[in-house]
């Protein structure tokens, strides 16, 4: 097996140097997140990117196939990882926005009335304001918040995605 395949796109990557290569990019983003924290930064995350765009390619290349087809599985996986991110973070929000409401004066008890007060305009761009008076530290913790999920939404659409790219024969 050739590690070498997860680093640099002049290589070919057969089945085997692949999915290896998907494990050891898959480990380093997991290590980069828990040793630097969720707020790791967007320098690193495109460090994993170019490994990642880098072993589709020599897959595709061993497999005859245009090196530009990696840019399916990077877009999908950074959609899913976009995806889940928001999604983690917003569910975040929620005692946040309960916390609010309740110094609104709003019953979170009734749904009713949390409908009313999510519908409200005025009401949710004072939790807006809200917020964004959190300061650094909060945007730190909403980062975190969404950093694990984020990870394992974008490797699990790079391992559904890697299926189809392991599976690719060798053209004539």
């Amino acid at each position: 097996m050739n590690l070498k395949t997860a680093f640099l796109p002049v290589y070919r990557a057969d089945a085997d140097d692949y999915w290896l290569g998907l494990g050891v990019i898959a480990l380093i983003d997991a290590l980069r997140i828990t040793l630097a924290g969720p707020g790791a930064g967007l320098l690193t995350f495109l460090i994993i990117v170019f490994f990642f765009i880098a072993l589709h390619i020599n897959r595709l290349r061993d497999a005859g196939r245009p090196g530009a087809l990696a840019m399916i599985a990077a877009a999908v996986a950074l959609a899913a990882k976009g995806i889940v991110a928001l999604i983690a973070m917003a569910v975040s929000l929620t005692p946040l926005l309960f916390e609010y409401f309740e110094s609104q004066g709003i019953n979170t008890e009734d749904p009713q009335a949390l409908q009313e007060a999510s519908q409200d305009p005025a009401l949710m761009q004072g939790f807006q304001t809200y917020l964004e008076n959190q300061g650094p530290e909060f945007a730190l913790q909403l980062a975190g918040a969404g950093a694990w999920p984020s990870l394992f939404g974008f490797w699990i659409a790079a391992l559904l995605m890697g299926l189809w790219y392991a599976r690719m024969g060798r053209r004539a």
